[in-house]
């Protein structure tokens, strides 16, 4: 039986949390649909839908099992998921969001500590409504705008960059740069921010989220799960642009960037997506 006093508890804290973040929710209006990864999110925002459909139509709870299709996707969550019900690591992610945002403040961190404590206030009131709605907050934690994008590219732009250079000229390929220009056979070119691998980097690590629940992975190999899908996005980045230079040094800048730069992307994808399903099939535990 569901508690009327826990419920209007949690309704006054939820006004007491819009109210004192209000600005951070008209940043995140105004700077949403800039996010690079906001109309992907929605993505995860529809499957929600869809997985909310199918635990009530398609795949009823039997013999007093539940289906739960949405839940476990990031580490922050996994503490208020019923399946893994660590209360502690819950609780404990609230606290650090909330200690990141005294510290740094900013909307991000703000919009974070609302999702968390409204998670873990509604988990409080009622778990089987929490159960039913914490993946939509996964898939909402996804919409914002993260605020070290800018960094974050440059830093993987750098990596990506000096480690493609070291591997062509290991395969006996030497290559000059400036900077970020590579001379290749018949010209210069720039690695982009583009080239960084970020956004495949974000959307692998939330379809490992995806693989690690329909794996029925323990806490610890869903957390390895989201760490190797993170070496996977930028190993095949970087064997990516590596497979790039060097088609341009062989050949031409033309061939390397009309394309092999488009079939490659495809090719990569389809062989990062493979790896982390067979990192996923290796973690299940056997039975």
């Amino acid at each position: 039986m569901i508690s009327k006093v826990r419920i209007a508890a949690a309704v006054a804290i939820h006004a007491g949390l819009i109210y004192f973040f209000r600005h951070s929710f008209v940043w995140y209006g105004l700077n949403s649909v800039k996010n690079p990864y906001y109309n992907f999110s929605l993505f995860f925002i529809g499957l929600w839908l869809v997985v909310q459909y199918l635990n009530k139509v398609v795949m009823p709870a039997q013999a007093g099992i539940q289906s739960n299709l949405d839940a476990d996707w990031i580490p922050a969550f996994a503490g208020m998921t019923k399946r893994a019900d660590y209360p502690v690591i819950g609780l404990a992610t609230g606290i650090a969001a909330w200690a990141a945002y005294i510290i740094w403040r900013g909307p991000y961190f703000a919009l974070v500590c609302f999702l968390l404590t409204s998670l873990l206030t509604i988990r409080w009131a009622s778990k089987s409504f929490s159960e039913r709605i914490d993946g939509l907050y996964c898939a909402v934690f996804f919409t914002l705008p993260f605020p070290f994008y800018a960094e974050l590219l440059s830093l993987l732009q750098i990596f990506t960059l000096r480690v493609s250079l070291i591997i062509c000229r290991l395969s006996g390929l030497p290559l000059e740069n400036e900077g970020s220009l590579v001379f290749l056979k018949d010209g210069p070119v720039r690695i982009a921010a583009a080239c960084s691998g970020f956004q495949s980097l974000i959307v692998l690590f939330a379809l490992a989220g995806m693989i690690a629940y329909f794996a029925r992975l323990t806490f610890l190999r869903k957390f390895l799960m989201l760490l190797l899908s993170i070496a996977i996005a930028v190993g095949f980045n970087i064997a990516r642009v590596s497979a790039m230079l060097a088609v341009g040094k062989i050949w031409d800048v033309s061939t390397a960037f009309q394309f092999w730069h488009g079939l490659s992307a495809w090719l990569f994808y389809a062989l990062a997506l493979g790896s982390m399903a067979a990192v996923g099939m290796c973690l299940k535990p056997r039975r």
